[in-house]
């Protein structure tokens, strides 16, 4: 297959690989990291900040490189949309598939390209990855480079690879600490293979590693090499660690493709079981071939060193750096104690599918097949490659429906998570990134909220799920829809009313438009967040509602005390007041029960909220308690209590107690009001259709 026939299949592979990558990419993963991250790229394209340190390695006091955050901040220079970085990675990594198949086409053959390329672009995990704004989202691409330049320069014995070789792994080492061990790689091939190598062409890749690290290196020589410190650090810690290696679990995981990541990702959503059946059993067969593909690979290298008279031959060098890309990083993370999150064994994509191609390849050659059989066997290796591709691109599909339906992703961290010790958080619930987007529109065009301070002291309820969100997780939506408002748009025409205003996020029943997942209810607040004190000696201190940065520690059988006032306007039957507490549990770094204590120091490891909203008085009456909710997302947890009460209360001022025990650090504290709202309370509309003004739901 030649030409133009070769064109149009890959054609269509790339068109698979782009249509899964970007499909619904409005309910991409949206985090902490990645609001952090859009705010410092598009800091970078509009020139008000330039860092030199990159993003904070988990576990870790250290950062890496800054790279990631320029390659991240180029789609900013054109698009001020925080979406325009989950699409620019997840075009990287269209690229990387394209990629991928010239590197196959180059060093093995258009079978393997053909079979790789196609299963790459499909592959659920590489298509998750792709979609998030991470900086593993740029390592496929800069891999397959990385690897593209080393097999030149190994089995072509083309010098000039070395040129752009050395930045290369100069970039994933930023990108990624575990691209460390392609470095060590470079340094196996080198011994083993000895290519050629000219002065000059070393000297250029020297200088380009140097080039690319100027802006770390200028950091640390101003702060004593802290972060390098810290690194080291870290390395000594976890060598410290009394647990076991987890090589046996990273390798047993890695051979099966990482089952146990897929189904942390998915499990969350209910699945039919026949369609998990079938898909289960067509990803242990891929599994099952890619083990096939290891044994290939190995035979073909003691098979290309046999039949040539120096064992150092060009021919048998593909399959050795092919299997050198697998092991060598496995070795190296295997060498951990703490433990490894899925996303860490990136660096070996997609070498996983180019031994599955090398396996297919070898059996359509093979010399013990009769010639009668060759065609059938051809069909079935062409009938399960479909049949991969159709499972896997139906399951992509059918997970971001679920997303969109349910309105938030959830992970079970457990199973993201490998090695012996547990993880440091067990689920984490997330707004998709079109969600938050759309309510944060809603706020900053129709409501005329437009400063994550005001995000933060206007808006209550827990659907948007974390504290701090107001200054952090919504300020790359702040800044770039408030840049877009227009003098004649509600909030500008009457920003006093905005002002005075509050507002409700619930998530209710499902409405006619994109958000009808979620509610959005403003109204007039009958207390008065100006006059609030706490006290846990007795000794009162003012505090202003809601407090997203309170920060203050409760020891074990302490008590926190609230107090304030309720301004109604007028008689109502009754008044139904929400408590929301946001905290951690606070695990003492002496403890040694806690193996996480030597890395976080504190953290929350508990199965149960550390918290209780034990009471709450209006006019020192007791107010039953209607409703409490408690989950864990990522280290904190989420508690609100719901308290109703049925008793008429007059017109006037009214105080207000709420008592919260518990052991731990409070993050959050808020009291607001329920459903039962002031019926003649104004405010001004929405004009944004995508928000659903209603009452909270139960």
């Amino acid at each position: 297959m030649r030409g133009w026939r070769e064109r149009i299949l890959l054609g269509g592979i790339l068109s698979v690989a782009a249509f899964l990558r970007l499909y619904r990419l409005d309910l991409s993963w949206f985090y902490l990291d990645q609001a952090r991250d859009v705010v410092i790229a598009s800091d970078i394209a509009s020139s008000r900040h330039f860092p030199l340190l990159g993003p904070l390695m988990f576990q870790t006091e250290a950062s890496l490189g800054p790279a990631y955050y320029y390659f991240l901040a180029i789609p900013y220079f054109f698009v001020g949309q925080p979406l325009a970085g989950a699409g620019f990675i997840a075009l990287t990594n269209v690229a990387a598939v394209y990629l991928l198949f010239r590197f196959c086409r180059a060093f093995f053959d258009l079978t393997v390209a053909v079979v790789a390329t196609t299963l790459f672009a499909v592959f659920p995990l590489a298509v998750l990855s792709a979609r998030t704004i991470w900086n593993p989202g740029f390592v496929p691409l800069f891999t397959l480079l990385f690897m593209y330049a080393l097999f030149a320069l190994v089995v072509r014995e083309d010098s000039r690879a070395v040129m752009a070789l050395a930045p290369l792994l100069a970039i994933l080492v930023q990108l990624h600490f575990t691209a460390v061990s392609l470095s060590v790689l470079v340094l196996v091939a080198v011994v083993l293979f000895r290519p050629r190598v000219r002065g000059w062409h070393a000297v250029v890749g020297l200088a380009g590693i140097l080039a690319l690290f100027v802006p770390y290196v200028l950091h640390e020589l101003g702060h004593g090499f802290a972060n390098t410190r810290a690194m080291f650090r870290f390395i000594h810690v976890d060598q410290q660690t009394s647990a076991r290696r987890i090589l046996p679990m990273i390798l047993a995981e890695t051979l099966q493709l990482l089952p146990s990541a897929l189904r942390g990702a998915a499990t969350e959503y209910s699945w039919s079981r026949p369609s998990l059946e079938v898909f289960s059993m067509l990803y242990r067969l891929e599994a099952v071939l890619f083990c096939g593909g290891i044994a290939v690979a190995c035979f073909l290298l003691i098979a290309g060193r046999r039949t040539v008279e120096h064992p150092e031959s060009s021919r048998s060098r593909p399959y050795a750096l092919l299997l050198l890309w697998l092991w060598v990083p496995l070795l190296i993370l295997g060498n951990k104690r703490t433990g490894s999150w899925w996303y860490y064994v990136d660096l070996l994509y997609p070498s996983q599918f180019i031994f599955i191609g090398l396996l297919l390849s070898s059996l359509h050659r093979a010399a013990v097949v009769p010639d009668r059989a060759r065609k059938p066997l051809d069909a079935l290796g062409a009938g399960v490659i479909l049949s991969l591709v159709l499972a896997q691109s139906f399951f992509h599909v059918v997970l971001q429906q679920k997303v969109d339906r349910r309105g938030e992703i959830v992970f079970d961290i457990p199973r993201l998570w490998i090695g012996s010790m547990p993880p440091p958080v067990t689920t984490v619930f997330c707004l998709p990134l079109g969600y938050r987007g759309e309510l944060m529109r809603a706020f900053v065009r129709g409501y005329g909220v437009d400063t994550p301070s005001l995000l933060a002291s206007h808006v209550h309820g827990a659907a948007l799920g974390h504290p701090g969100e107001g200054e952090h997780l919504n300020r790359p939506f702040v800044r770039y829809l408030a840049s877009k408002t227009t003098d004649d748009a509600p909030g500008h025409r009457d920003a006093d009313s905005a002002s005075k205003t509050h507002y409700l996020v619930t998530k209710g029943r499902v409405g006619s438009d994109h958000l009808g997942l979620y509610a959005i209810q403003a109204y007039r607040p009958v207390i008065d967040y100006a006059d609030w004190s706490f006290t846990t000696d007795g000794r009162w201190e003012k505090l202003r509602l809601p407090a997203t940065s309170f920060g203050r520690s409760l020891a074990s059988g302490e008590t926190l005390r609230l107090k304030g006032t309720l301004r109604l306007p007028s008689s109502r039957e009754g008044i139904e007041l929400a408590v929301s507490v946001i905290g951690e549990a606070l695990v003492p770094a002496e403890d040694p029960a806690r193996p996480w204590k030597s890395v976080f120091g504190a953290v929350s490891l508990v199965n149960e909220p550390p918290f209780q909203v034990t009471g709450a008085r209006v006019d020192a009456e007791l107010i039953p308690a209607a409703a409490r909710v408690a989950r864990e997302n990522s280290r904190h947890w989420i508690v609100e209590t719901v308290f109703a009460s049925t008793g008429l209360l007059r017109e006037g001022i009214h105080s207000v107690d709420v008592e919260v025990l518990g052991q731990g650090r409070l993050v959050s504290l808020d009291v607001y009001e329920g459903r039962s709202l002031p019926r003649a309370a104004a405010f001004p509309k929405a004009s944004s259709t995508n928000a659903v003004v209603s009452a909270r739901e139960p």
